[in-house]
This record gives C-alpha cells, structure tokens and sequence, in this order.
C-alpha cells in the first residue's frame, strides 16, 4: 500500500481510534504497528464502502420481494 490515492474521506479520531483496536484484535499488535494512519484510514473507508454497497444490495433485494409478493 505504498502509493495510496486520496481516500474519500478521513476517517475522525474516534473512529480511527476504534479501527485500531478491531484490526489489533483481529490481525494482532505486531502487524498493526506495520500500517501507516494513511493505510488504516483506507481500510476504514474501505469497509465503509463495503458495507455500503451490501446495505444498497439488501434494500434492492426487499424491494424486488415486495414487487414479487404483489
């Protein structure tokens, strides 16, 4: 993750903050320390978009069963 682009957005300290203590937990305090603020507010926006996308796909999904039962 050398050449990041700009992220769309950054992440607040509170938010960043409680990144941290997730990817610790999951990925462990060895490899945390490895990633830059920059990389970790990626992952962040990253998973943002994710859960975005999945949320997008959940209401399209509801919508096509509302229009299926009627």
């Amino acid at each position: 993750m050398n050449d990041l682009p700009t992220p769309p957005i950054q992440l607040s300290e509170k938010a960043l903050s409680e990144l941290k203590i997730v990817l610790e937990q999951d990925i462990g305090k060895e490899a945390l320390v490895k990633l830059s603020e920059a990389e970790i507010n990626h992952i962040g926006c990253m998973m943002l978009t994710l859960t975005s996308i999945q949320l997008k796909i959940r209401i399209r999904e509801k919508k096509r069963q509302v229009n299926l039962d009627q």
